[in-house]
């Protein structure tokens, strides 16, 4: 019978398999276009999108690692869209039998703490988190394309919510946010994949 490695030899494994993901990353990053946003940060063209530097490990470790529950929603949206009101409304929705208006913590936190981004907050700084304290349904946003969203959440039957009316918003200040999806990837690509699978998409009609 084999005997099983030392913690010790298993420990300076995963350390070296850190590592060469570490190196990976940073060659894939290295190669990637790079220009200056409209507020002179630094963005990265990844998958056909606009993203920005501090924020594209994170985009890459939750497509690398977040696994999706078929009861998740997530609310798919552009910078600057409403996002916001959006989180609040779908936080209360979800959770109207659980909450009264009087007690609901919308009143004590933002939605942005009870709604999170994946890039922004779920893998912040790279890390990998454990959501199975989250309870179902889970709430999630993000502004990341639908083509560049994990593959478990492409396959599983979890729910888009997506505002539909963008256009004009979108149209004033495209030419200066190139950043915040230039080539309407992330309407284009759920407009398509809604088309295929309706069933998984919620479209908001919200106006701000």
């Amino acid at each position: 019978m084999e005997n099983s490695p030392s913690p010790s030899v298993a420990s300076l494994s995963s350390s070296l398999v850190l590592e060469e993901r570490k190196q990976e990353l940073e060659e894939l990053l290295a190669s990637l276009p790079k220009e200056k946003s409209f507020a002179g940060s630094g963005v990265t063209l990844y998958q056909d999108f606009w993203c920005p530097a501090m924020l594209l490990q994170n985009v890459i470790s939750f497509q690398n690692h977040f696994q999706a529950h078929d009861q998740d929603i997530i609310l798919a949206s552009k910078p600057k869209s409403g996002t916001t009101w959006l989180k609040a409304i779908i936080f209360t929705i979800v959770n109207r039998t659980q909450f009264s208006l009087s007690s609901t913590p919308l009143l004590t936190k933002i939605s942005h703490e009870l709604v999170p981004f994946f890039e922004f907050k779920v893998y912040e700084n790279n890390e990998i988190p454990d959501l199975t304290s989250m309870s179902s349904p889970r709430l999630f946003s993000t502004h990341v394309p639908y083509a560049s969203l994990p593959k478990s959440i492409q396959e599983s039957e979890c729910r888009i919510v997506y505002d539909g009316h963008w256009k004009n918003l979108w149209t004033s200040f495209v030419k200066e946010r190139k950043h915040l999806d230039p080539s309407g990837v992330i309407s284009l690509g759920i407009g398509r994949r809604a088309l295929k699978t309706q069933t998984k998409f919620s479209f908001s009609n919200m106006r701000i």
